[in-house]
């Protein structure tokens, strides 16, 4: 997931990059949309509508926010928020880090023209890895050993429906979440389509300063390589390559 260790072949159908503000920033969203979009072959706007009640006065109070979307010939979008204070990066396609790397990288020179000194609360890379499988036998192939047997296991379960195994994990610099399994693409319904999911989410949380982002965005790029390499078997990663 690195330009190091590129997978040619790689099984992520959703990539996600999100950076999450804090509630009291005054960025300007539309002046940080307006400045980029000229990177980008798409625009528009989303109006969002939010109300507050006051419960003492039984007063509402009527917002109107506007959420601007920027997409690219690759398939990549970019969300730029301004009712949830954040900005997110999407595709359904990821070969490397060239996907995002130049655009998060104008993000932070566009924020710095408004902010010098501008800090996010939360930033998180997300990968969702889908593999196809016809038998329940075939994600022996692809999940290591013990990784594979605890949902092989749970698959033999009666009537299951959905099969989800949660790990989550703290180091130093930032928080790793793992849910693997079968979800069942036809849930509520009892399992019948083996489709297996592996979804690493790598975030870091509390105050990181702008100049900082790249940094920490490389971490979780590393990070969430490596934990894949932990969780699917070498042979069927050298057949990605």
């Amino acid at each position: 997931m690195s330009n190091e260790r590129t997978l040619k072949k790689n099984k992520v159908s959703q990539f996600i990059l999100r950076i999450d503000f804090s509630p009291s920033s005054d960025l300007d969203y539309n002046k940080l949309a307006q400045s980029l979009r000229a990177n980008y072959q798409l625009y528009k706007t989303e109006l969002h509508t939010n109300y507050n009640v006051n419960v003492n006065t039984t007063e509402i109070k009527k917002e109107d926010y506007v959420c601007h979307v920027l997409e690219n010939a690759h398939a990549l979008s970019l969300r730029i928020d301004a009712f949830e204070r954040n900005v997110c990066f999407t595709s359904l396609q990821y070969s490397d880090n060239s996907i995002y790397k130049e655009h998060v990288e104008e993000l932070i020179l566009a924020i710095k023209e408004q902010k010098r000194d501008f800090s996010s609360v939360r930033i998180g890379m997300r990968f969702i890895n889908k593999f196809t499988c016809a038998t329940k036998n075939e994600i022996n192939k692809i999940l290591c050993s013990a990784d594979a047997k605890a949902i092989k296991d749970s698959l033999d379960r009666r009537c299951i429906a959905r099969c989800m195994m949660v790990h989550e994990f703290q180091n130093n610099s930032h928080r790793i979440k793992v849910q693997y399994g079968v979800p069942n693409k036809f849930y509520p319904s009892v399992i019948t389509n083996i489709d297996l999911v592996l979804d690493i989410d790598v975030f870091a949380i509390g105050l990181l300063a702008i100049d900082e982002w790249t940094e920490v965005i490389r971490e979780c790029n590393h990070s969430a390589y490596d934990t894949f390499c932990k969780y699917i078997k070498t042979s069927y990663i050298e057949s990605m390559m």
